[in-house]
């Protein structure tokens, strides 16, 4: 009855089990909570100025902890994304209010942290090749980066492609991502860019996700250890 309910509603639930956000973990001999930690790791957001004022109303999150990592989605929550295009954007918000429930969008970024040493040890997110801001058909890539021990330089895949490698910005333990199109995906941030202040952290709840369709949005890779 209820994966009739999914079909009917198109409200899937996940596919994969979340942590309880009130679950203590241990990370670099640190015992605190789920939601503890993901408030240290989530990602410091930058925008582009040419872009729209508006700005994310949270960052909803949920964990997974396989083998030697724990691994955190987020995910900024915006209200609305403005097409570039005056013409074209009733017409594309409408579009979307049929696929995801709402005009809502929200877009992720997959934060891998190693138990032993505390330290991002590899992170992903959807950027577009063309490095425009305003295209008006962006083009989702997945973009992924590793590193090995120390602070060496992240070894980046592009769509599963060698992409070479990249020292990554952060501040402390957070990764510095920028918000660089009109809808919401991100780029590597370089610097300059609007700092956006820290959006409320929201545990994805399993109501939330199927409240949000998040099984019809862009997902960010299986969590693996």
């Amino acid at each position: 009855m209820a994966r009739i309910n999914e079909m009917l509603t198109l409200k899937f639930n996940r596919d994969y089990e979340a942590l309880d956000p009130a679950v203590a973990l241990t990370v670099a001999g640190e015992t605190a909570a789920v939601s503890s930690f993901a408030e240290r790791y989530a990602p410091v957001f930058y925008m582009d100025p040419r872009l729209a004022r508006m700005r994310p109303d949270n960052v909803l999150f949920e964990a997974q902890a396989p083998a030697t990592r724990l691994v955190f989605n987020y995910y900024l929550n915006w209200r609305d994304e403005i097409h570039p295009n005056p013409l074209a954007h009733p017409l594309y918000r409408g579009f979307r209010s049929v696929v995801y429930g709402s005009a809502r969008d929200i877009e992720f970024v997959q934060v891998r942290v190693s138990f032993k040493s505390g330290e991002v040890r590899g992170f992903s997110f959807e950027r577009d090749p063309s490095g425009r801001h305003d295209h008006p058909s962006p083009r989702h890539a997945l973009v992924s980066a590793e590193r090995g021990r120390g602070e060496e330089p992240f070894t980046v895949t592009v769509d599963g492609r060698a992409h070479g490698t990249m020292i990554v910005r952060f501040q402390g333990r957070r990764l510095c991502l920028l918000v660089a199109t009109w809808n919401h995906i991100y780029d590597f941030y370089t610097g300059g860019g609007d700092r956006i202040a820290d959006p409320p952290l929201k545990f994805l709840s399993a109501d939330l996700y199927k409240k949000y369709y998040m099984a019809r949005r862009s997902r960010p890779p299986r969590a693996a250890g």
